[in-house]
């Protein structure tokens, strides 16, 4: 009762950036890098979106044990700190606007 199923799908926005930084922008829903060499990867979150807004960031090229991806708010913190780093090869991050004071960015 209440479930009605329709068998589609949900659309998700991914972006595949090549170069570094990247600049997360509100429209973006999964980040996938994939830089065009192998160098550490910069990450800029926006400040201040809708609270609830929800990011994947995704190491897509699979050398992020090496090149570690960085992930830097606009303002505010990541769990209560300045940056997160992405630093297993293949490793992602998801992360939740909250809005909530020395932790803006939820991450999981």
């Amino acid at each position: 009762d209440g479930v009605f199923a329709t068998g589609a799908r949900m659309v998700t926005t991914v972006r595949v950036p090549t170069t570094t930084p990247v600049t997360v922008t509100t429209a973006d829903e999964i980040v996938a890098c994939n830089m065009a060499s192998s160098v550490a990867v910069a990450v800029d979150l926006p400040s201040a979106p809708a609270v609830g807004t929800t990011f994947v960031i995704k190491d897509a090229k699979g050398d992020a044990g090496t090149y570690n991806i960085t992930i830097t708010p606009a303002a505010g913190k990541i769990n209560g700190q300045n940056t997160l780093v992405i630093s297993t090869n293949n490793g992602k991050a998801r992360l939740v606007y909250t809005g909530i004071t020395n932790c803006e960015w939820s991450a999981a």
